[in-house]
């Protein structure tokens, strides 16, 4: 908070207004460290550029500009309205201004529509400090004209619901079943990336709001609640609560946009395991010890069963004492068949692949005399 405020007393040294806004006051109110800052002020963007020597133009037109102090990053922006909002999601223009608290009545939540002087001092005209003491969010002014001009808003409550662990107000929560339809102009994109930061947060039990407020539906008919109790027990790494989600709410990877590789993980995360030695090396076959591991780590936490802690220390086992596996863990090679007289390529891989079986069962027998003895026919 020191170099922010140190960024508020240097615009206010020539003259301008100059206030912190947003998550990072809402996170100095709770206590939290901050970690992104956004400043709000009268100055234009070109006058910020005279002020600051390392800039970004992020939006300049929309009048927000980057400053960069000691690797960090400030986004300032001018006291600005929006004009009107024509597709559900961004303003059609937007004028700059001189007043701070018209600034602060087009932000979307009254917790995010506190600011802040270089001196301490709480601007604060729709109670957001008082609504993060009733851990409630509450939409800024009326929330069906919030969220009708831009419905990611809608997806922003829920997520930091998960994020805050506040409760979603009643009228705010109303608005949002009344706007959901809004929920199609969002993008597949957009969408995920807000359902992947809530699925990761501390309470992510409030993800429950997708549903009470008619959100999940929207984005899938075959959308239902579900126990939010087995997200919240599965460990937030790895991936692990997204394909959690998409198993549990029924709205399936085809409805958000999952690359393809988290699409095939997550078939993988889901296959059928059974709990005996020989399978488990044929599945150490196909996938590496490292996604063995994660995948039934992650089965013993979303089905809460140590049917996959037993077999996870099978696979350990396996793995210390070097069970074999893969044809490279057989104790001779394709050469050593050549020295028995099989020259045939198709012949010696068929022989190898045999002899793989027969050790993955009797791993005691991977010697190379006795394999040799096995190839000879003089041990089945």
């Amino acid at each position: 908070m020191e170099k922010a405020f140190g960024i508020l007393k240097r615009i206010n040294e020539k003259g301008y207004m100059a206030y912190l806004v947003g998550g990072s006051v809402r996170d100095y109110l709770m206590g939290r460290k901050p970690m992104d800052f956004d400043i709000s002020t009268n100055a234009l963007p070109n006058e910020i550029r005279e002020i600051f020597s390392s800039t970004k133009d992020k939006s300049a037109e929309k009048g927000t500009i980057t400053v960069i102090e000691e690797d960090q990053s400030f986004e300032i922006t001018t006291f600005r309205v929006d004009g009107k909002y024509i597709d559900g999601r961004r303003p059609q223009s937007v004028n700059f201004i001189n007043d701070l608290n018209t600034d602060l009545a087009r932000r979307d939540f009254t917790i995010n529509a506190i600011a802040l002087d270089a001196n301490g001092n709480l601007i604060d005209p729709y109670e957001g400090k008082k609504h993060i003491s009733e851990k409630i969010i509450k939409a800024v002014g009326d929330p069906d004209e919030r969220f009708s001009e831009d419905a990611l808003r809608m997806i922003r409550a829920v997520r930091l619901s998960c994020q805050l662990g506040f409760k979603i107000e009643d009228a705010t929560l109303k608005a949002i079943k009344n706007n959901r339809k809004a929920i199609s102009k969002i993008s597949r994109e957009r969408l995920t990336d807000e359902i992947i930061k809530m699925v990761n947060t501390r309470h992510v039990e409030n993800i429950d709001f997708l549903y009470t407020s008619g959100i999940a539906g929207q984005i899938s008919r075959s959308a239902k609640p579900f126990d939010t109790s087995i997200l919240k027990r599965v460990p937030p790494r790895y991936n692990y609560r997204l394909y959690a989600f998409v198993n549990l709410s029924l709205i399936g990877p085809d409805y958000l946009s999952l690359s393809k590789a988290n699409i095939e993980n997550y078939s993988t995360y889901f296959m059928t395991i059974e709990n005996n030695r020989v399978f488990l090396k044929q599945m150490l076959q196909k996938y590496s010890p490292e996604i063995m591991i994660k995948i039934l780590f992650f089965r013993s936490y979303f089905e809460d069963s140590d049917f996959y802690l037993r077999a996870l220390e099978q696979v350990q086992d396996i793995l210390k004492y070097k069970e074999p596996y893969e044809l490279r863990h057989l104790a001779i090679n394709g050469e050593d068949l050549i020295e028995e007289g099989i020259s045939d390529g198709v012949e010696i891989g068929k022989i190898l692949d045999s002899i793989l079986d027969i050790v993955m069962i009797h791993p005691e027998k991977n010697k190379k005399d006795v394999l040799i003895e096995i190839v000879r026919g003089q041990a089945y």
